[in-house]
């Protein structure tokens, strides 16, 4: 009597255990690859938008020898921030707008399409004088000076990244916690 040897074409169980832990390992990597990718790009929002104030205030500066305040350190715009995309959501042509929103105007920024990060802008002027330097800048408190501060909090864990750039740090965008 003839046996017939059949072959099983199947996978074993530690073969299909040993695939699923690797497409696991490699799907981690790309997770974490693309979540550093997105971060990275959401940065480049402020690089462009703090060299645009930067580089306005020194403008502001050159015309009326002294430079916008948008309120104080804590006067962030938009006023609030959750890592999710927002407006700018100013229009300098509307007859109804706030202080803060005023000053923006004066420096004539423009942000077009969604933002991710709050903005402030301090600097010298008149009524403050030169003495009322912030803190830890390393500004010598008998020169003008301006200051940049973008802040958002991309994660929603409540610690923001916060970016600094202002007249006396040669032009570097300072970062603070990047990605938090």
């Amino acid at each position: 009597m003839k046996r017939s040897i059949q072959t099983d074409h199947a996978f074993t169980l530690i073969e299909l255990m040993v695939t699923i832990a690797i497409f696991g390992i490699l799907l981690t990597v790309a997770i974490f690859a693309y979540t550093r990718y997105v971060g990275t790009a959401r940065t480049q929002e402020v690089v462009s938008i703090t060299a645009d104030i930067a580089g306005r205030q020194q403008q502001y500066f050159a015309r009326y020898s002294r430079y916008v305040d948008t309120g104080t350190a804590n006067d962030f715009w938009p006023t609030t921030v959750d890592g999710s995309a927002r407006p700018w959501g100013i229009d300098c042509s509307s007859g109804s707008l706030t202080a803060i929103q005023k000053s923006w105007c004066q420096l004539g920024i423009k942000v077009t399409g969604s933002i991710f990060y709050q903005y402030n802008t301090q600097g010298w002027n008149e009524s403050k004088g030169t003495g009322d330097v912030p803190g830890g800048l390393g500004i010598p408190t008998n020169e003008t000076w301006w200051l940049v501060v973008a802040r958002g909090d991309m994660d929603k864990d409540g610690i923001f990244s916060t970016f600094r750039i202002h007249s006396h740090s040669g032009g570097r965008l300072q970062i603070i916690n990047e990605l938090e």
